[in-house]
């Protein structure tokens, strides 16, 4: 029979049920609906072989310290601490895709005194084991999402097609960037799952140009502005004539806005053309008749100031906070304010980004489809940032050009990133730098993403 039926760890086997020397494998009862809270408890039954009642009895002591290894493992997880996962690895006759869950060990009412155990025909038969595990299966291969793509650091987007995704729970996406600017140590990560990914606008332009799905309206002291350097070589020059905090420009959103509800993380591609920053700006959601706003949203986040002077080519990302855009369903606008210290001065701004902040997946209610990790290094081709949803790892590290771990991340913001199978989803990935929130645009990451697609009982195809 072509089956799969063993305990594994580091990519060795450590115990195979079914190969016929040491073990054979008499039957096996998945918990497909696991009601024991973090772990499943599967029944396994194994016949225990040997050459000699000796070698018999050793292949009986080499189990019991296998699953003894995998009960630390359970404690090692408890506590955060790392170590080796061992798996138990299943796949059926005729099945695709062999399958692994992680092995905790066993019950302990299951456990069993084998020292005085008559041995006969060198056969301990039918050896009951309650196998502890984690309460889901995932695919024994990594599967690539997307291989070294060479993308725009312009909030690129990234889109995972449903007939690349397989199982039936979320899974845990593994994202990889290889940065093309330099002293960037910020990656932004975000997921676009909800309400017909396809639809949404990520980026918006603050230009005289015709858009779908938004208009664009510019504020007191705003004008077009031509510069090669902004996003479609166009934006909004403004020049403060007094201090005070007036709308300075506002998208209206008017298509497709199932796709705009939730949460957003948004920045503003700005610059301050003063001899130091003197520009402040915030953005809140807003309801409009016409000119006249009849509705306000909260503010994402208190003023900012762009954090860096000038520029061609590298222009600061504004973070403005979290704006939530459940308003209403005709129409929601996203306003930007700005002030300045300075009476005089001039302030650009190129495009609005907006990134899905909250798609929540359930049962993985953690998971909010944006993460944000900082590393203690800037980020090259030989210390890449990886953001991972996998826990038996941080959530953010660094890795060499081979994969091998190298720091873990110095502060994480929001949650790493779960896919959700069979469904068209789109992956959101720019760099930046933390201290001062400046942004390379026009320059390409490379991106890898990988995962292991779930399932909530032992199938594999």
């Amino acid at each position: 029979m072509a089956y799969t039926v063993r305990l594994t760890q580091g990519g060795s086997t450590l115990v195979d049920f079914a190969d016929g020397t040491n073990f054979a494998f008499v039957d096996y009862e998945c918990d497909a609906l696991p009601k024991r809270g973090k772990w499943a408890q599967d029944e396994l039954l194994t016949d225990i072989l040997g050459a000699s009642a000796d070698a018999t009895r050793q292949n009986w002591i080499t189990l019991k310290r296998a699953l003894l290894n995998a009960e630390e493992n359970l404690q090692a997880w408890e506590r955060g601490a790392g170590y080796t996962p061992i798996f138990f690895e299943f796949k059926g006759e005729g099945v695709t895709n062999a399958l692994q869950s992680e092995a905790w060990g066993v019950d302990e009412i299951e456990r069993m005194n084998w020292v005085d155990t008559l041995i006969l025909n060198n056969l301990l038969p039918e050896i009951p084991l309650a196998l502890k595990r984690r309460p889901y299966f995932e695919e024994s291969a990594l599967t690539t999402l997307v291989n070294g793509s060479t993308v725009s650091n312009n909030l690129a987007a990234i889109s995972i097609a449903a007939g690349n995704t397989r199982g039936d729970l979320p899974f845990p996406i593994y994202l990889e960037c290889n940065p093309g600017a330099s002293s960037n140590d910020l990656l932004v990560a975000a997921l676009k799952v909800q309400n017909t990914p396809s639809n949404f606008i990520a980026k918006f332009e603050a230009d005289d140009g015709t858009f779908t799905g938004y208009t664009f309206t510019r504020g007191t002291g705003g004008a077009q502005l031509a510069d090669a350097n902004l996003s479609n070589s166009a934006g909004t020059r403004v020049t403060f004539p007094n201090t005070s905090e007036e709308m300075r420009g506002r998208w209206k959103i008017t298509s497709n806005l199932d796709a705009f509800k939730g949460y957003f993380h948004a920045y503003l591609r700005a610059r301050d053309n003063a001899g130091t920053p003197t520009a402040m700006w915030r953005a809140r959601p807003e309801l409009v008749n016409g000119s006249t706003v009849v509705a306000y949203g909260d503010w994402g986040a208190p003023k900012r100031k762009v954090g860096a002077v000038g520029g061609t080519t590298t222009l600061p990302l504004i973070d403005l906070g979290i704006l939530n855009l459940n308003l209403a369903t005709d129409h929601v606008c996203i306003a930007v304010h700005g002030s300045t210290t300075n009476t005089g001065a001039t302030g650009d701004f190129d495009e609005l980004i907006l990134v899905p902040a909250n798609e929540v997946l359930v049962p993985h209610a953690g998971s909010r489809g944006f993460g944000a990790a900082t590393f203690p290094v800037v980020m090259a081709a030989g210390t890449r940032g990886v953001i991972d949803a996998n826990d038996r790892l941080p959530n953010g590290y660094m890795v060499d050009g081979s994969g091998n771990v190298l720091f873990k991340r110095s502060a994480f913001a929001g949650a790493p990133l779960f896919g959700k199978p069979g469904v068209d989803q789109i992956l959101y990935v720019f760099t930046a730098v933390a201290a001062n929130g400046n942004h390379t645009h026009g320059v390409n990451n490379t991106i890898t993403a990988k995962a292991r697609f779930r399932y909530s009982a032992a199938r594999g195809s």
